[in-house]
């Protein structure tokens, strides 16, 4: 059970631009919990840092974390070179992406795969260029709804934690892919041509938190708040006729929302304000409220469950 104590700690000590005083960090089971509840989260190396903890007297995997981030940096900087000469559109997306652009200390960012958005013409020989790498498509045997979300993995033959998946689009329901789309093209449209434009940056880290997970990991609303920060005040009204074009404004409403509740957040806070709220995103923002996102840690917490899956029902009755 996620406590309330702990639970008071985790918005701070996980935005990773709010600097922790003498005498504000927890001690004893609290920050033992308090760990435990970031890992969860996929937070903890900024939890450990505000803590001021080194790698041994924190996570004992932070340095096989590290080195299999720096592993598959470097498999992703193969692939995309082969990936461009046979001329694929394609971007890394997420992960990787986030950790270099978003967050002043890369490591803050943990990511455990690499992630391509694909433009779905290329997508067969994207899948070719992959089995020329060493590269073997990983499929459920007994269930592979691959083609079904659009999203398709490739483990190295020789080592199978190197994961790469190869996406056509970022939503992954096909029932609510009727109403919002993101793939290749949509990314490129959010950043004007340039899919590592703030403005894409966001658009991707919202459809990623709110039309993939539902809100299911606090990084992922850390990724929301970090590409707020990164918007030039002057890209405000950019971005906002953006997420209208592409059919999200709702989504990003909910998200903007949670992210300056959750760390009272200037830049969120005007976003979120700046797009207009019908009567559903007002019910979104109230079922995804700051003690849900936390609380979605605790499988035996119903309410955050019973929240987030009436939040994707709103998703698809949005017209």
């Amino acid at each position: 059970m996620v406590t309330e104590d702990v639970a008071s700690f985790l918005p701070r000590f996980a935005d990773p631009m709010w600097q922790a005083q003498q005498g504000s960090r927890p001690e004893g089971a609290t920050a033992e919990k308090l760990a435990a509840l970031a890992n969860h989260h996929g937070v903890l190396p900024i939890v450990e840092r505000k803590m001021g903890l080194c790698a041994a007297e924190a996570d004992p995997d932070t340095a096989l974390r590290i080195g299999q981030a720096l592993l598959l940096q470097r498999k992703a900087e193969l692939v995309s070179a082969e990936l461009r000469k046979a001329e694929i559109r394609f971007a890394i997306v997420k992960g990787p992406t986030f950790s270099r652009l978003l967050y002043d200390n890369p490591a803050d960012r943990p990511f455990t795969d690499i992630d391509l958005l694909v433009h779905p013409a290329d997508l067969e020989r994207a899948s070719d260029v992959m089995r020329e790498r060493g590269f073997q498509p990983e499929r459920n045997e007994i269930w592979d709804n691959s083609q079904r979300n659009m999203e398709f993995k490739w483990t190295l033959a020789q080592n199978r934690s190197v994961l790469f998946e190869l996406h056509t689009d970022l939503v992954h329901y096909p029932r609510l892919r009727r109403r919002v789309s993101f793939g290749y093209e949509e990314l490129l449209a959010a950043g004007q041509g340039d899919p590592e434009a703030p403005e894409a940056l966001l658009c991707v880290a919202i459809v990623h938190a709110s039309c993939g997970h539902k809100f299911h990991r606090l990084q992922m609303v850390v990724d929301v708040v970090q590409a707020a920060r990164r918007l030039p005040d002057d890209r405000i009204d950019t971005f906002v006729r953006i997420a209208r074009k592409l059919r999200f404004g709702m989504e990003a409403a909910v998200s903007l929302s949670l992210a300056s509740r959750l760390f009272e957040d200037r830049h969120a806070t005007i976003l979120a304000n700046r797009l207009r709220r019908g009567i559903l995103a007002s019910i979104g923002c109230r079922l995804i409220s700051p003690e849900c996102a936390i609380q979605a840690a605790d499988p035996r917490h119903r309410g955050s469950w019973a929240r987030r899956k009436a939040f994707r029902l709103i998703q698809y009755m949005h017209r």
